[in-house]
């Protein structure tokens, strides 16, 4: 077996390249940050029309290319990232990065990275590197300790320039110490600071506890606006000027394939999910907070007709995995309610086959509407002027603000509540 320095070499010279399976956020941010240090990849995702996209240098993940300042484009034409869909071109390959959904529909599945796994080691790879989110039992059921494997999932956010790839402190291990010496060599390419765990089981619950912590604060934090008429943003910025607490910020419901799947990857691998009360309890309550929103809303506005602003998690980003607008959205078409729905990252044909409701075009259908209901914070919402909200919008009609986009505008505004601010209407 060539040594790491060699096997390392070889990628800092050109003559091998990485393979990155899945063309997602993790795996198209990998090849960038490679590619930026000088490493040539290969791309491979099981979506042509993905793949057809990224040859001509078209990035899917919105924003991800102002953010890491880098340009997929001239790394496709300059031959550093090779896009594909054909798993031959991947058949030569000695290292990986393995890069696909371990989640669908909101719980945690094995199925995808099990697939892969079973595809790449008849290949006979020198190291199969995993950044994809795993449960620790999952180590035990994958047989990883008998293959070329390190588990190094990945815990950065794209949009915070101190935890990407490459400034955030990165923790793995490996099946053998050769291995972690491997990838140890492979991930200081990019990553300055790495950590080595004792296990692969502790590597992977890094980021599921860390995130099923922040899920339950959370939550707390979503259940105190529901509870006090009070401005509970302002507390919460007055707690934040503790040097031991963090900015929360209330939301009818913590959304995304990360934080609040957290919790669930740890329910799922424990001897005793019964007794992970806290974190079970963070999951229902979750679940709960956008049918009691919704319910109340109803009561006391009697909306026949309401448009949702948002499908996405976060703003400024295409991904509405466990949304607060997908969760309202939802609840109003139980309760036979007319929805309208506009989000700026979907077309109107995404939005009816996601939502099944019809397009809101924004700003000037808010004028059909009885209760606007802002789920999250894109840029356009934000800076949409406060005369276009105000011609555009019924005289009577009620606005819900999720994130407070348009708190500025309050007094302006004849009915508005954030969330988080006074929300027992």
């Amino acid at each position: 077996m060539p040594s790491s320095f060699e096997l390392i070499n070889d990628l800092r010279t050109g003559k091998e390249s990485i393979g990155v399976i899945g063309a997602g956020f993790i795996g198209t941010s990998t090849a960038l940050y490679y590619a930026h240090e000088g490493v040539k990849s290969v791309v491979y995702d099981v979506d042509p029309a993905k793949i057809d996209r990224y040859k001509k240098g078209e990035c899917d993940v919105i924003n991800l290319e102002s953010w890491s300042g880098m340009s997929l484009k001239e790394f496709v034409v300059k031959g550093m990232i090779t896009p594909t869909n054909n798993f031959e071109d991947i058949k030569n390959v000695k290292i990986f990065f393995v890069a696909v959904p371990t989640e669908r529909g909101g719980e945690p599945l094995i199925d995808y990275v099990k697939k892969v796994l079973e595809q790449l080691i008849p290949l006979n790879p020198k190291l199969i590197l995993i950044e994809s989110t795993l449960a620790p039992n999952w180590v035990k059921e994958l047989g990883l300790n008998n293959l070329p494997v390190c588990v190094a999932t990945r815990r950065d956010w794209f949009s915070n320039p101190n935890c990407t790839l490459k400034t955030l402190t990165r923790i793995y291990c490996a099946a053998t110490p050769e291995l972690d010496k491997l990838s140890n060599d492979l991930m200081s390419i990019v990553t300055i600071n790495l950590r080595k765990a004792s296990s692969m089981e502790v590597s992977s619950l890094v980021k599921a506890i860390e995130n099923a912590i922040w899920h339950v604060e959370l939550v707390a934090v979503q259940e105190l606006a529901m509870i006090y008429d009070l401005d509970v943003d302002e507390i919460l910025q007055h707690v934040a000027t503790h040097p031991q607490r963090m900015r929360w910020y209330a939301n009818i419901k913590v959304g995304g394939y990360c934080v609040p799947l957290g919790a669930k990857y740890v329910r799922d691998s424990a001897d005793h999910p019964e007794n992970l009360r806290l974190f079970t309890a963070a999951i229902e309550q979750n679940e709960r907070t956008p049918v009691e929103v919704v319910k109340k809303l109803v009561e006391k506005v009697k909306p026949k007709v309401v448009g949702v602003l948002g499908i996405t998690y976060k703003n400024d980003l295409r991904v509405h995995t466990l949304s607060p607008g997908i969760a309202v959205i939802t609840e109003l078409k139980k309760l036979g309610i007319t929805v309208l729905v506009n989000d700026i990252f979907y077309s109107e044909k995404e939005i009816d086959s996601i939502t099944g409701c019809k397009w809101l075009n924004y700003p000037e259908d808010m004028k059909v509407c009885d209760l606007v209901i802002v789920t999250i914070d894109h840029k356009k919402y934000y800076e949409t002027p406060v005369w276009d909200i105000m011609r555009n919008i019924k005289k009577d009609a009620v606005i819900v603000d999720n994130l407070g986009v348009w708190n500025r505008y309050k007094g302006f505004l004849k009915n508005y509540y954030q969330f988080s601010r006074n929300f027992k209407m």
